[in-house]
């Protein structure tokens, strides 16, 4: 997809006033708008006409709206096929929001119209001054209330509130006083006349202690002080204390509705922000596109491309096409048919698996089935647990070098490793994308299908054009191998080089085989009997075959020497599904764990075919294979 933006666009049937510099065809309601700089183009604002919905950001089935007189920035352009699909616009920064919603462009021209620049700066400009504004209104509030508090309307009442709440609470407080000094002075009288009764014998204590009591008491009222002087001094030390807390409330408050004040004009500089960006949009995608091209050129160039020999021969014949093997293949996987493979195979062991490639054809024809094909591998898809011992940055490095993806190129009997600093090409899952892949990026939350009229069809195709791009890259990477190296043969007229990209090409002299997506497989067309389809399917076995063998199935295809068979179990998880079959005497075979009487793991033979083949089962197992059948 092209980054430049055409000079015209065409939409749908809209109102011929929404824009300004175009053409209306009234024969087939067309319009036409020319000079896109001028109107359509980021950094530049429109006026809401209609009040309108658009869907909330995120969520699905939730909407906000835009309010007609309301004028709003256009942050972006998103293209398809090299034309104007929607139109990204960022909410007013009255709104308090920093939201970008995409509206169709049709819908766009038809419910907003262009606003010169000088006039929305000056709209912006008045709603900043009237938050200004407010702002220097409070913060002289707050002067005033330094040096007269009570002059200010609100402090006064928030006082007058404050000192009428204490004087409440010590009018209940001195009855709740005095309702327990009746009670005291009641509980007092009754100890008395009590203790009056029962001191006639032993003399009367309380005068002598009546008078130790009032000792300091009498040096108070030297002072000139009287009880209710001293209660008038606490109520009025109360009433400040009221006041001065009334106020700081107030401060505090204010502070922070100034704080508020100031926070609404954060959109607004964030909007200046985007008008910047927005602007350089077009310098921005076009300097992207450049990065992007010049990361594809290395690729087909062949800078930081590696091709090692592992095997040379004969080419294939001409007429075989290039089969594309869809799904990764691992190293120590494929070797462990012909060899014994330890946990502690790696990136290092690597070495082993291409000396096996050289020598056995079997293998050969295990990992590449066709004469002429490519395939993605990597060494393991385990994770290997090194050595506590060793450092977290050397275990890191093993692990990339295990997970780093080449690729395996076949001619005849000759194979390349090919290898590629490029970092999306480091961790791809296959060589070319699978249909949910495609399918993912066009299906909303509730499962509907993003069609082209929906405002998420811009998104979705920008996701997926970056997903694509990845495999894009690929693809030329392969056609740099063809027309620098001649690393996949004679296999189309060298005229046609040129056309390797084009899809007319690839239909005649490729052939992608979807290993990786397994109702591919079925093929399409009338549809076999499922029990001839699979004697079809089986009839492609050969050494390196995929083969599929239900778990239920595997313990009856097991077939061993005198009682030994009856003593292994079949093992109860982790058992894979799928193996690869190999040749062994002209027949075919594979192997498959069981649990031998003393709990350990072996591999236990199963023959596909042949005289020790299961004969009471017709169709135990699936050849997975579909590289040389109908396609």
């Amino acid at each position: 997809m092209s980054t430049e933006r055409p000079d015209t666009f065409e939409v749908g049937p809209v109102n011929p006033q929404a824009a300004t510099g175009g053409d209306w065809d009234t024969q087939d309601g067309t319009f036409t708008a020319h000079r896109r700089d001028d109107m359509l183009h980021p950094g530049r604002y429109w006026r809401c006409r209609n009040d309108r919905e658009v869907p909330y950001p995120g969520f699905a089935n939730h909407s906000l709206p835009l309010h007609a007189q309301q004028i709003y920035l256009i942050t972006d352009l998103v293209m398809f096929e090299d034309r104007i699909h929607s139109v990204q616009v960022l909410d007013t920064p009255s709104s308090g929001r920093t939201h970008s919603y995409p509206i169709l462009v049709a819908e766009f021209l038809r419910d907003f119209e262009p606003v010169a620049d000088e006039e929305a700066k000056a709209a912006r400009a008045a709603e900043m001054q009237t938050i200004m504004s407010g702002v220097s209104a409070m913060q002289a509030e707050m002067v005033q209330a330094q040096t007269d508090p009570l002059g200010l309307p609100g402090v006064r009442e928030a006082a007058e509130e404050a000192v009428q709440q204490y004087e409440q609470e010590q009018i209940s407080r001195v009855q709740a006083q005095v309702q327990e000094r009746e009670k005291r002075e009641a509980d007092l009288r009754r100890i008395h006349r009590r203790a009056a009764r029962r001191s006639a014998e032993k003399g009367n204590p309380i005068a002598l202690r009546q008078m130790t009591l009032s000792n300091s008491v009498s040096d108070i009222l030297h002072e000139g002080i009287s009880p209710d002087g001293v209660y008038e001094l606490t109520l009025e030390a109360g009433r400040h204390i009221a006041r001065g807390e009334a106020l700081s409330k107030w401060i505090s408050a204010r502070a922070k509705e100034i704080g508020r004040e100031l926070e609404r004009l954060t959109p607004f500089y964030t909007e200046q922000q985007k008008v910047a960006l927005a602007s350089a949009h077009k310098a921005i995608a076009h300097v992207k596109s450049l990065q992007e091209g010049i990361q594809t050129l290395r690729l087909y160039t062949g800078e930081g491309v590696d091709v090692v020999q592992v095997r040379q021969g004969n080419d294939a014949p001409s007429r075989e096409r290039l089969t594309l093997l869809q799904g990764k293949r691992f190293a120590d996987e494929e070797l462990a048919i012909w060899a014994d493979v330890g946990v502690e195979f790696d990136w290092r062991s690597a070495e082993r698996f291409f000396t096996a490639l050289r020598e056995n054809d079997a293998l050969l024809d295990q990992v590449l089935p066709a004469p002429r094909c490519v395939v993605t591998m990597a060494v393991t898809r385990r994770t290997i647990r090194y050595s506590a011992n060793m450092h977290w940055y050397d275990r890191l490095i093993n692990d990339i070098a295990n997970k780093a993806v080449f690729l395996l190129v076949r001619n005849g009997q000759n194979v390349h490793a090919v290898y590629s600093d490029e970092p999306s090409h480091e961790a791809a899952e296959r060589l070319f994308p699978a249909a949910h892949e495609v399918r993912g990026h066009f299906e909303g939350l509730d499962g509907s299908t993003i069609g082209l009229h929906d405002v998420r069809f811009g998104k979705a195709n920008a996701d997926w054009e970056s997903t694509n791009l990845h495999y894009t890259r690929l693809l030329i990477l392969l056609c740099g191998l063809d027309h620098r190296e001649r690393l996949f043969g004679d296999f189309y007229p060298h005229e046609q080089a040129m056309r390797m990209l084009s899809l007319d090409f690839q239909r005649q002299y490729f052939h992608f085989v979807h290993d990786d997506e397994e109702h591919a497989l079925l093929g399409e067309g009338s549809r076999l009997p499922v029990m001839e389809w699979i004697a079809e399917r089986n009839s492609y076995l050969r050494s390196g075959s995929r083969v599929a063998v239900a778990p239920g199935n595997q313990l009856k295809a097991v077939q061993g020497a005198g009682t030994n068979i009856r003593k292994l179990k079949p093992i109860e998880s982790g058992v894979p599904s799928r193996f690869v079959a190999r040749a062994s005497g002209g027949f075919h075979k594979v192997q498959i764990p069981m649990r031998n009487p003393e709990h350990r793991q072996v591999l236990a033979t199963a023959w596909l075919d042949g005289p020790k083949a299961p004969t009471e089962m017709d169709t135990w197992f699936l050849c997975l294979d579909g590289y040389f059948g109908p396609t």
